[in-house]
């Protein structure tokens, strides 16, 4: 059954709301997080040292992110936090991981991503239209399934070959110049 959907009667200021400002600022701290574990990962001296304060700034930034939405969604919305806090959900979402800053990192946006999924699944426009009803015909599927397997393996060839070109630390002895 397909909703009918109200016109949009707001301005373009509507999607800065306080909540959606946090999101986006924990974001930013999450992107910096990223970074700075990469730098950690690729450099040494000085600026892997510099990387290692500003990844604690970030994962800092980033856990204060998460515990103000992980805080603000259920008491906002009640249908979300009985999602959040039934069986087996509850044991899918409770693990912060402990590990080195980039891996750590990537963990923790897989979490928060999780958590997303949780709240929303079925629904891909809350809280009026689930994935089913927004999904594409059999037959545009299919086409996209075709391109979907061929992308994958030039995409994983290309990445692995960058890996290897840009092995190992960078060091500030050796360049082309």
């Amino acid at each position: 059954m397909r909703h009918q959907l109200e016109p949009f009667a707001g301005n373009s200021f509507d999607c800065f709301t306080p909540f959606t400002l946090v999101v986006g600022i924990a974001l930013l701290f999450g992107y910096g997080l990223l970074g700075a574990g990469w730098l950690i990962i690729k450099t040494d001296g000085w600026l892997q040292a510099w990387a290692r304060l500003q990844a604690r700034r970030c994962l800092i930034g980033v856990l204060a992110g998460i515990l103000l939405v992980s805080v603000w969604t259920p008491l906002q919305h009640p249908a979300i936090a009985g999602r959040w806090f039934e069986m087996p959900n509850l044991l899918l979402l409770a693990p912060i991981p402990e590990f080195a800053p980039f891996v750590g990192a990537l963990l923790l946006f897989l979490l928060c991503y999780a958590g997303v999924g949780v709240s929303l699944f079925p629904l891909i426009a809350p809280p009026t239209i689930t994935l089913f009803e927004a999904a594409s015909s059999p037959s545009t599927q299919a086409f996209l399934l075709v391109g979907t397997l061929a992308l994958p393996p030039v995409i994983d060839m290309y990445t692995a070959w960058s890996y290897w070109v840009f092995r190992g630390k960078v060091r500030t002895d050796v360049g082309y110049h």
